[in-house]
């Protein structure tokens, strides 16, 4: 890590090799869904290399790595909540212009079976 910390590119392929199975295992064993599993590991070797210059080289290379990786995981997990709710909101906004045309009491019976469906069918969701 010394020498990627330099700048040396032939020593962040062969840190990569060395330790891409070690992030992939780490990251299953977070919770990390499958489908994402090497979109992260490669993220989390991109973070390594644009902050190269950062290690300091106060711990081991998989504390560094492990660090980093929760980092990625997190980032990511909070990025697909609030897509979720985006469109969960998307979706219901689009739904209550329609609601507009409806007489108040229609209305409302149609807005709160509306959110109660979009709600249900989002908490299916994998």
């Amino acid at each position: 890590m010394l020498r990627v910390k330099g700048g040396d590119h032939q020593a962040f392929d062969e840190l990569q090799r060395k330790h891409e199975a070690t992030v992939r295992n780490f990251l299953v064993n977070l919770g990390c869904p499958k489908s994402l599993l090497d979109d992260l590991k490669q993220e989390v070797f991109t973070r390594v290399w644009e902050n190269h210059e950062r290690f300091r080289g106060d711990s081991a290379v998989t504390t560094y790595l492990y660090g980093i990786t929760r980092i990625v995981l997190a980032d990511e997990l909070k990025r697909l909540c609030k897509r979720k709710l985006t469109s969960r909101d998307s979706v219901l906004k689009h739904c209550s212009a329609r609601s507009n045309e409806l007489s108040d009491p229609e209305a409302d019976v149609y807005r709160a079976e509306l959110t109660e469906a979009v709600t249900q069918a989002m908490s299916q969701l994998t």
